[in-house]
């Protein structure tokens, strides 16, 4: 027998043996075998001393690398490898959850502020809608934005609201796109109390002497509606965009 086809080996050596000669050589001497073809790692050196802030970075970054492997275990190929666009696809799926995760923040933190927004999917559909259409990313101004613009079409309960929609907010604030905004909010949370034409009246609009309509158009005879929309041109506005 060939002195090539005892131990010890190289790798270089048993990949260009031919089939029959690797047969034997692993049959007879297989420690020897996995040996060259998988050498032991080098031992891992003691780890540096490093600051409190570099010892937190490193945690999160040993937190990052486990999650990573759960990820990548089901992109193993059938060699044993990983292609490289998991890692690309790992940290777009970290990025989509963290965003998700601070949406829902925001969505949490909003409905807390209108307990008279009914959880339904369809109110749910029409201000994701609102949002999508006008490309808006989900947060507190945004939402706020879309509860005012589709709030006509939103099931409400009004009841459970702390104030009276229908009494003029006397507080010192601005208006802004018709919306009521106070300087100083108090116990509203930072939100804004309720839209025009919901109790709320525009100084400006007081100052020319328009008709100012303070009534709910769900409260509105037919006769009264019309009326109103021939008397006020903020309010025919405001209905047009509805």
């Amino acid at each position: 027998m060939s002195a090539l086809l005892k131990p010890p080996f190289t790798k270089a050596q048993l990949t260009a043996m031919h089939s029959k000669d690797y047969d034997y050589c692993y049959r007879h001497y297989r420690s020897e075998v996995e040996r060259a073809l998988y050498p032991p790692l080098p031992p891992v050196p003691p780890p540096p001393l490093f600051p409190r802030s570099d010892i937190t970075k490193i945690a999160v970054a040993e937190e990052m690398a486990s999650e990573y492997l759960v990820f990548a275990k089901s992109h193993v190929l059938g060699d044993g490898t990983i292609p490289e666009f998991v890692w690309d696809e790992f940290l777009k799926s970290k990025n989509e959850a963290a965003q998700l995760k601070d949406a829902e923040a925001e969505v949490e933190k909003w409905l807390a502020s209108h307990p008279e927004f009914i959880i339904s999917e369809s109110n749910r559909k029409t201000v994701w809608d609102y949002l999508s259409e006008n490309d808006l990313k989900v947060s507190g101004e945004n939402l706020e934005k879309a509860f005012t613009a589709v709030r006509s079409s939103l099931a409400l309960d009004e009841t459970k609201l702390s104030y009276d929609l229908n009494e003029p907010d006397t507080r010192v604030g601005s208006y802004t796109n018709g919306v009521f905004r106070p300087y100083d909010p108090g116990h509203s949370q930072n939100t804004v109390k309720a839209p025009l034409g919901l109790g709320q009246l525009d100084p400006s609009k007081v100052a020319s002497g328009e008709k100012q309509v303070t009534k709910a158009v769900r409260q509105q005879s037919a006769s009264e509606f019309l009326a109103n929309l021939n008397a006020s041109p903020s309010f025919r506005k405001k209905m047009d965009a509805a």
